[in-house]
């Protein structure tokens, strides 16, 4: 048996052991020596590299006596483990890094950070922490199969940070508890979603059809897209579309008249009517028409017989200043009825020429002269049929100073016929509408600011054959003209009534658009400074400002 002894230290001297003797020379040297003893027999072996080379055959045994004092407390300080060492395993005692990725791989692994934990401190998870160049930082989850790569994604790139959600699911923030969800920009807070739901903007009530409505506060800056002021000129556009006072023909103060080379007014108020030719009959009325139009009624020109020479009939409205405005830079479009039975002299029907200008008036309510705004094509219109002509116009301009709208028929010869309009309409907008019917009422209000009858006239006799009458007339457009319809006739309440031989304005001695003072003459037996009071029979005074 060899028995080795380690010497540590600095030797210069044999050392000796029992029979045998083993020299140390140690000359020179300083570091760990190992003196090498021979065995029974006096011969010196060399150093053994494995517990078998010492003749220890039980490494089972060994084993067993090492498990006795492994484990907590044992000192031992192995330099690897299972061939790995020390840097290449992750501790628990301090902060670490990992160079791959980890995976924790079963069917419902979880990861916890701060588990039983009492402290103050933060628990963190940092993606691309330290990082020397740009790229994207990301959290997948998939959570089913549809998308395995990622269902939601919580992504911070070098330009911006997004939540991405996909599939057709529901992508929701839920607070189980009486709390806010809050939404900040420049770490300040802009939208906030208080616990009973209620949504603020910068401090602001979000209105939203469960709290709007009376007491809500709500100040829209528009309504459906439109201002204020749009809001009101739709609402007039609706509930007053027709610019043209008695377009239904349904207003009527005088009696009919003869038709004329001059604009005249007939039996229908605010429609004028002239003839371009040499007229030999025919005179503008009311009719009732039931298959005309929407009203009922419509103004005709009766009995017409013309000169067959290039002869034409017009009809005429004109639209104040006041209410033109309305149409200042708008689209507008003006639409009627007409209607005919010319025909031909050896037999059959007779189609006419019919066509629409509209102009507007060089001043305000004077139409002295005019600059046309638009005309329409000529639309050959046969006869006994009832025709819906129009024309649209795509920018009416500046026509605040009024407009009027002529309809011209090229009648070219008459003989006895008839021709009739109803249901005219000039309203805003690019195609016509079905007609903007009034109630009577209505229009009769908006005929009487053109046209006014004046009635229950109480005068006095400023000689035997004329008497003054004050007139009142409040409301007009402007100072009228006036006329009689028919033969005055007063009383003197007493003894005897007076009656016109001729219905006469002598003098007009003032007007204004509210009241007026006139004589009326073609009286006879009167005695002067006697007051008379109009009858209940006879025509009336009419004060006329149509256009």
């Amino acid at each position: 048996m060899s028995i080795w002894i380690r010497l540590i230290g600095t030797l210069a001297e044999t050392f000796r052991i029992g029979r045998g003797k083993a020299v140390l020379d140690a000359s020179g040297l300083t570091a760990e020596r190992t003196l090498v003893l021979p065995d029974a027999s006096g011969t010196i072996v060399t150093a053994q590299t494995t517990l078998s080379g010492y003749g220890i055959d039980d490494p089972a045994g060994i084993l067993a006596q090492l498990l006795t004092v492994d484990g907590a407390g044992s000192a031992l300080d192995a330099e690897m483990l299972n061939g790995v060492t020390a840097a290449n395993y992750a501790r628990t005692d301090i902060a670490e890094k990992f160079g791959g990725t980890m995976t924790l791989d079963n069917s419902a692994p979880s990861l916890i950070l701060g588990n039983n934990q009492v402290s103050t401190g933060n628990c963190q998870i940092k993606l691309g922490r330290n990082r020397t160049d740009s790229g994207a930082s990301f959290v997948d989850f998939v959570g089913d199969v549809a998308y395995p790569d990622h269902g939601l994604r919580l992504l911070r790139s070098n330009t911006n940070s997004w939540i991405i959600h996909r599939g057709l699911g529901n992508l929701g923030i839920r607070c189980v508890e009486a709390a806010f969800i809050q939404f900040e920009t420049n770490s300040v807070n802009r939208m906030q979603i208080s616990p009973t739901g209620i949504v603020t903007i910068a401090g602001n009530v979000v209105w939203h059809a469960g709290n709007d409505g009376p007491g809500s506060g709500l100040d829209a800056d528009t309504l459906d897209g439109r201002q204020a002021a749009e809001i009101q000129t739709a609402i007039d556009d609706s509930a007053h579309r027709n610019l043209i006072f008695n377009g239904g023909c349904l207003i009527s103060h005088r009696p009919a008249k003869s038709v004329s080379n001059s604009w005249q007014f007939g039996q229908v108020d605010l429609i004028a009517v002239r003839a371009n030719g040499t007229v030999t009959a025919g005179d503008i009325r009311q009719e009732a028409v039931a298959m005309l139009g929407s009203t009922g009624q419509a103004i005709k020109v009766h009995g017409l017989s013309m000169d067959p020479s290039g002869a034409t009939l017009e009809f005429r409205v004109r639209i104040e200043a006041r209410d033109a405005r309305r149409l200042k830079n708008r689209a507008a479009v003006f639409s009627c009825i007409l209607f005919h039975d010319f025909g031909l002299s050896g037999g059959g029907d007779r189609p006419i020429d019919w066509h629409v200008t509209i102009n507007k008036a060089d001043a305000a309510d004077d139409f002295a002269t005019v600059t046309q705004i638009a005309t329409g094509t000529t639309l050959d219109i046969s006869p006994n049929t009832e025709f819906a002509l129009s024309l649209a116009v795509g920018d009416m301009g500046d026509c605040s100073n009024g407009v009027e709208v002529i309809v011209r028929a090229d009648v070219d010869e008459a003989s006895g016929n008839n021709v009739y309009i109803a249901d005219l309409q000039l309203e805003p907008g690019n195609a016509a509408t079905a007609f903007a019917r009034r109630p009577y009422a209505a229009e009769l209000a908006l005929v009487h600011r053109s046209l006014r009858p004046c009635t229950g006239l109480v005068g006095k006799a400023n000689s035997g054959s004329t008497l003054q009458v004050p007139l009142a007339h409040p409301g007009l457009r402007a100072a009228p003209t006036y006329e009689a319809t028919a033969a005055l006739a007063f009383t003197d309440a007493v003894a005897a009534d007076f009656a016109q031989s001729q219905p006469s304005i002598d003098t007009v001695h003032e007007a204004d658009a509210d009241k007026g003072r006139v004589t009326c003459g073609f009286f006879s037996g009167l005695s002067s400074g006697t007051t008379m009071i109009q009858r209940g029979t006879g025509g009336v005074i009419l004060a006329a400002a149509e256009l």
